[in-house]
């Protein structure tokens, strides 16, 4: 969402038009407080559970220009599906956001429904991956000498270039595009997270 208005008119306009099945989870703001988070940096919504959709949390974070959906999660189920999440994304934008940016004559931009690594990783970093996933035994995981292999020339390879992902979006990507399985992909994650930090503190003792 962007264009010229002020965060404050911005934040006003978008709590106006907060109705069921969707509320402003204020009581959730006030929690993250405590963290050091500023009470303008971001809202947060959440969606009680109907018969299209689970119930959902999703943060809305202020940018210089606008704001952006940076997560959307489930509250009662232990994960969504990449179709789920994208249909929580989309009704929260019909019921909230386009009705905003209507009256305040703003833009909205919507990623697509289904996204590549090339769209949160360099295309080096986004062929490592799929080599991995391409060639890997997705019974196993990175089990196997050559799959490990692989795997962690992806790791460092992201490392080497310094960059953060989303590692829920890996995650979804491995279940819902690659045909992991939820156990293989969580397994996935975590050894990522854990060669990641333990590249992170090398670099840092050196």
């Amino acid at each position: 969402m962007r264009g010229s208005c002020t965060p404050e008119k911005l934040r006003e306009e978008l709590l106006a038009r907060v109705s069921a099945p969707w509320r402003h989870a204020s009581n959730r703001e006030e929690s993250a407080l405590q963290i050091g988070v500023q009470d303008d940096e971001y809202l947060l919504f959440e969606r009680q559970a109907d018969d299209s959709l689970p119930a959902v949390g999703l943060i809305f974070w202020r940018e210089i220009d606008g704001y952006r959906v940076t997560n959307i999660v489930p509250i009662e189920a232990d994960q969504l599906s990449h179709a789920q999440y994208n249909a929580a994304l989309q009704d929260f934008a019909e019921k909230i956001v386009k009705p905003t940016t209507k009256a305040l004559a703003l833009d909205i931009e919507m990623s697509a429904d289904v996204q590549s690594p090339e769209d949160w990783m360099s295309p080096t970093s986004a062929e490592l991956l799929k080599r991995f996933s391409r060639n890997a035994n997705k019974s196993t995981g990175s089990s196997h000498p050559f799959d490990r292999e692989r795997w962690h020339e992806f790791i460092i390879g992201l490392h080497a270039e310094r960059r953060e992902i989303d590692t829920e979006k890996l995650g979804r990507w491995l279940q819902d595009v690659e045909r992991w399985s939820d156990e293989a992909a969580i397994d996935l994650i975590i050894e990522y997270e854990f060669g990641r930090d333990l590249l992170k503190q090398y670099d840092g003792s050196r």
